[in-house]
C-alpha cells in the first residue's frame, strides 16, 4: 500500500537509509554517523512538499520525498537557516571527531553544492530523496512511489523534474522511468562516501502536462 508520508514514518525510514547507505560503517565514530544520517534524511524531508511511503503489512518498506513548485514545503529539524546552524553546532561539537576532519566535511558539503550549482543552478521540482529496503527490492515498490509523485507534478502543471544520483546507484532504474542524464559534476562528499569514485549525475525527466502553465 502506497500513502502519504506521516512524522510518525521518520524513525523508519532513516532505518531504510541505513540499510541502503550504510552509514554506520562509513563514518566514525557512531554520533558522527547519527549525525549524517540524520541531516541527510531530515534535510532531503525539509527541502520537500510532499513524502510518500510503501507499506508491506504494516511496515514501511520505502519512501520518496519530492518537491513541486506551489506547494508548501515540508519543515523539520534541518530545515532552511536554523537546520543549518543545527548541523554545524552539533557537528563542531561532537567528541571524538578532530578539527580537521569536522571542516573536511563541511567543505565537502559546499563544494558539493557549488558543483551541482553548475549543472542545474536551481532546485525547483526535484526528487529529494528515494530509497527501498534492499529486503524489499524487486517487488515494483520504487515505482510506484515515483510514479506517485511524477503524477502529482504532472497534474500540477510542472514540466520537468530533475533527481541527484551518482555511479552507485540505481541509474537503470531512473533511465527506465524516463530520465536522462543532464549534467556530470565531481563531488568530494560523495567520494568520502563511497570510497571510490566522486562522479554524480542530475537526471532530469520531462513531463506531458495538460495545464495551460507549466512550471
Amino acid at each position: 500500500m502506497i500513502r502519504s508520508y506521516q512524522p510518525s514514518d521518520l524513525p523508519c525510514c532513516k532505518e531504510i537509509v541505513e540499510k541502503v547507505w550504510h552509514f554506520s560503517d562509513k563514518f566514525r565514530p557512531e554520533p558522527l554517523a547519527d549525525l549524517f544520517r540524520s541531516v541527510y534524511t531530515e534535510s532531503s524531508l525539509g527541502e520537500s512538499t510532499h513524502g510518500w511511503v510503501v507499506e508491506e503489512e504494516g511496515v514501511v518498506r520505502g519512501f520518496l520525498f519530492g518537491k513541486a513548485v506551489g506547494f508548501p514545503q515540508i519543515r523539520g529539524r534541518y530545515s532552511g537557516v536554523g537546520g543549518s546552524f543545527r548541523f554545524l553546532w552539533t557537528l563542531f561539537g561532537l567528541k571524538g571527531v578532530g578539527l580537521p576532519e569536522k571542516w573536511m566535511y563541511l567543505k565537502a558539503v559546499q563544494v558539493h553544492e557549488v558543483s551541482r550549482r553548475k549543472v542545474e543552478p536551481e532546485r525547483l521540482n526535484e526528487v529529494n530523496l528515494f530509497a527501498v529496503d534492499p529486503a524489499a527490492q524487486g517487488k515494483g515498490y520504487g515505482r510506484l512511489l515515483m510514479q506517485a509523485y511524477l503524477s502529482l507534478c504532472e497534474q500540477s502543471g510542472v514540466g520537468r523534474v530533475t533527481l541527484d544520483t551518482d555511479r552507485e546507484c540505481n541509474v537503470g532504474f531512473y533511465e527506465s522511468m524516463g530520465f536522462s542524464v543532464k549534467g556530470v559534476f565531481d563531488s568530494p562528499l560523495q567520494k568520502l562516501y563511497s570510497g571510490t569514485s566522486g562522479e554524480s549525475f542530475v537526471y532530469e525527466k520531462r513531463l506531458k502536462t495538460n495545464s495551460a502553465q507549466t512550471i
